[in-house]
């Protein structure tokens, strides 16, 4: 039920409608109300508008939370996703005390008053960057603590820690409250012009990384050129792969501060480097004139200015139907400079932390920050530089083992992808024996083999043994890795939505509250869907055709799954107010999804074809017809909208089968693609997913 405005009888208890109908005020104690049927001026309309604005804003912000905040934490998870749980007070300060009890242990040291002040506070002192919140984020296994650096600290934060600690203060907060690195800007954007030097020397050697990549962006030419080497050009015949994946127990929490930083100190080659901002206006897409606005940054070294014009001729070849604009000015950041940062941040970063009778100041130790801007890059840096030791004779690169195994890096997940069952078992052995020295270890319990695998000491006696834990589905063996589940058999790449088990598609959701929510939904419906159009799930060389079409019918049923959550919770009027806009929103993602995969995969053919790989350019498209993928995504969406059995979406059901028959297809080629649709759907399983 919509309520309006007019529907709130006591906003207009003091306005009578006249026999002219115009509106009047009504004498004192009268309690006469307006009908709907009575019309009201635009200001009156207005005013009860506003004032109704101010009574929900009062009664949610002034009464409802904090009534909630007295007695729960509220807080959102790792393992319910965007869904909020509330905990008790009692419960959740238990666990928070034992959660910073452990860490004062493993990680952090307590920061006392008058070391904060001597260190922070004093003339002399070279500090840039002021404090950051500890946030402590519940997860299956524990609680993970994560430094809120994108936000500065409130002040009255540190009014109550020294006014909680130090009698006469006052001098001491006035002192708090001029010190610049407590008034401008947060620790993250404080180390952007880090992170920009970093990531232009990572462009530079790549290999820096080793193993280590930022997405599945990356792994895919990486697993594509493995696939080119090994297989038989007519036959497509593998021979038998080995899987194995290990991960590094606790990556951040235990990385050696002095060790990361003298290799910052030696990844960092110039003295100075320029950097130069412009942004790009291009349309969100081509059928409406809205538009948006990226930031971009060229990162060099001063000799290598690139002017505007130059610069222009450079992105047109990137961006079409955009407007270029200069950002005027340059920035120069010197090594000097970026390295006291750097410094600054791994051994002196002070966090925050409330407990039961004020707050508590902690410095993190050992290991880095997360929820830093530059975690990853430095994480990447620095097991890249351990792997040297950590694979050390795990791989053969000479004679018949040469280019048949693949390795990747997802920041603390190896995966290991192999012909030789040696190579697979050395890999193992190598990696329980950790890096001791530098706090490398692999975490058991979450490394994964294809097949079983046991590791014996110098003494002959078992120490580890590994089962296959491969996913079976469809008669099919798959190997789990980062969000992934790769055939065994043909390495084929597909999504793994069973990690999605027993949970709801609002999990992974946020609702803006925003005026106009409909007219957002088609855009809430591409990134809904364009996250999973990466081009190794749709490559021929990697997966089958029976493979692609499966993707693409499991991308689109999530991106349903979403869809309804969406309309549910954040669309006046649900769907029975806007069925053809709905409609209309469907057929837009659908078109949207074709041909961004199709761009993807020519881009990234064009890319391999630079960096010298021989592309055959029959593989160079998205092999899957226009016909058949608008048919399966009609499915898709069908499928979902039946899971929910909701009678508002009867009509829009109706109006998808009928575009489903209007095809001209053969009858032997709709038995073969509603045998995949079929299939893709078992495969997707929507009973995992909990109804909204």
């Amino acid at each position: 039920m919509v309520l309006t405005v007019l529907d709130i009888k006591w906003l207009f208890c003091s306005i009578v409608s006249g026999n002219d109908g115009s509106t009047s005020k009504a004498k004192k104690g009268s309690h006469t109300f307006i009908s709907r049927r009575q019309k009201l001026s635009k200001s009156d309309h207005e005013t009860a508008t506003v004032l109704m604005q101010s009574q929900m804003q009062w009664l949610y912000c002034r009464f409802l939370i904090p009534l909630l905040r007295s007695s729960f934490y509220i807080t959102e998870t790792e393992f319910t996703g965007k869904r909020v749980l509330h905990y008790r007070k009692p419960i959740w300060s238990s666990l928070k005390s034992l959660a910073i009890d452990e860490l004062l242990q493993r990680q952090y040291k307590e920061l006392s008053i008058s070391e904060m002040t001597s260190k922070w506070l004093s003339p002399s002192s070279s500090q840039k960057m002021g404090f950051s919140r500890l946030r402590l984020l519940p997860k299956k296994t524990g609680i993970r603590p994560i430094a809120v650096l994108c936000k500065r600290l409130n002040i009255n934060i540190i009014d109550s820690l020294l006014v909680a600690s130090e009698k006469n203060s006052r001098s001491i907060i006035d002192r708090v409250k001029k010190t610049p690195r407590f008034q401008q800007l947060s620790t993250n954007a404080i180390l952007r012009e880090s992170f920009d030097v970093l990531k232009f020397e990572h462009s530079l050697a790549p290999s820096k990384f080793g193993a280590g990549v930022f997405g599945c962006h990356e792994v895919y030419p990486r697993l594509l050129k493995f696939l080119q080497n090994v297989s038989s050009p007519k036959t497509r015949n593998l021979g038998s792969l080995y899987f194995a994946s290990v991960d590094i127990y606790h990556c951040y929490d235990n990385i050696d501060q002095k060790h990361l930083y003298n290799l910052v100190s030696a990844i960092i080659s110039e003295d100075e480097y320029l950097i130069q901002k412009h942004a790009i206006i291009h349309p969100f897409d081509g059928k409406n004139s809205k538009s948006c606005c990226k930031g971009k940054k060229v990162v060099g070294t001063p000799g290598c200015f690139v002017n505007f014009p130059t610069l222009v001729e450079e992105l047109t070849s990137h961006h079409s139907d955009s407007i270029m604009l200069d950002g005027i000015n340059c920035q120069i950041a010197k090594k000097g400079n970026i390295l006291a940062l750097i410094k600054e941040h791994l051994s002196n970063h002070v966090v925050v932390a409330k407990r039961r009778f004020g707050p508590q100041l902690l410095v993190q130790d050992t290991g880095i920050p997360q929820g830093s801007v530059l975690s990853t890059m430095l994480c990447n840096f620095y097991y890249g530089d351990i792997e040297k030791q950590f694979l050390e004779g795990v791989f053969i690169t000479s004679g018949d083992n040469f280019h048949k195994h693949f390795i990747v890096r997802m920041v603390d997940d190896f995966l290991l992808v192999t012909t030789d069952h040696k190579t697979c078992e050395r890999f193992m052995i190598q990696t329980s024996k950790g890096v001791p020295n530098f706090g490398v270890q692999i975490n058991a319990t979450k490394s994964r083999v294809s097949h079983n695998t046991k590791i014996e000491n110098s003494d002959g006696i078992e120490s580890y043994r590994w089962k296959s834990c491969c996913v079976k589905e469809g008669g099919k063996q798959y190997f789990p890795w980062c969000g992934m589940l790769f055939d065994v058999d043909t390495c084929a790449v597909r999504v793994d939505y069973s990690r999605f088990a027993g949970t709801m598609a609002s999990d992974s959701l946020t609702i803006d509250r925003i005026q106009h929510e409909g007219l957002h939904l088609e855009k809430r419906m591409i990134t809904f869907v364009k996250p999973r159009c990466q081009p190794i799930f749709f490559d021929p060389i990697i997966n089958s055709t029976e493979d692609i079409k499966s993707n693409f019918y499991c991308a689109i049923a999530f991106c349903a799954l979403k869809t309804v959550s969406n309309v549910t919770q954040g669309m006046m009027g649900g769907v029975g107010q806007n069925e053809r806009f709905i409609v209309k929103c469907i057929d837009s993602v659908i078109m949207f999804a074709f041909n961004f995969i199709d761009i993807s995969l020519r881009d990234a053919k064009a890319k391999e074809t630079m960096l010298g790989y021989k592309i055959n350019h029959t593989h160079a498209y998205f092999w899957l017809k226009k016909e058949d993928a608008i048919w399966l995504a009609l499915h898709a969406f069908k499928s979902v909208f039946c899971f929910h059995s909701n009678s508002e979406y009867l009509s829009v059901i109706k109006d998808l089968e009928r575009r489903m028959s209007e095809g001209s297809m053969t009858l032997r080629h709709y038995n073969d693609i509603t045998r995949v649709a079929s299939e893709a759907l078992a495969q997707f399983d929507l009973d995992r997913f909990k109804r909204t």
